[in-house]
């Protein structure tokens, strides 16, 4: 079984209505987006790309997966996976600022 899902995304997508926030599905807690990542471009003054990424607490879905210790490695491994999306979003910078 997968340790988390990552909402798919494209450059042209990214930082509109459709798509300025991708959700990362934790298996073990609730919810599709106990991590997001937040990304949109800033026209204000100079065009930017803007990314934050945030997570909650969720709640525990133990029907998925019984174990609290394998739902934290989950938690663990898909946080630093948020951090590596969002550096291919930061890479794909003049592709997104392109599209807009």
């Amino acid at each position: 079984m997968e340790k988390f899902t990552i909402q798919s995304w494209t450059p042209e997508a990214i930082g509109t209505g459709e798509q300025s926030a991708i959700k990362i599905k934790v298996h073990g807690y609730w919810g599709s987006n106990l991590i997001t990542i937040y990304a949109h471009v800033s026209l204000c003054g100079k065009e930017r790309l803007v990314i934050a990424i945030s997570h909650s607490s969720g709640g525990r879905d133990t029907n998925e997966v019984e174990s609290d210790i394998e739902a934290e490695e989950n938690f663990g491994y898909a946080l630093i996976a948020a951090a590596a999306e969002a550096r291919k979003i930061v890479a794909a910078k003049d592709a997104i600022l392109a599209a807009h």
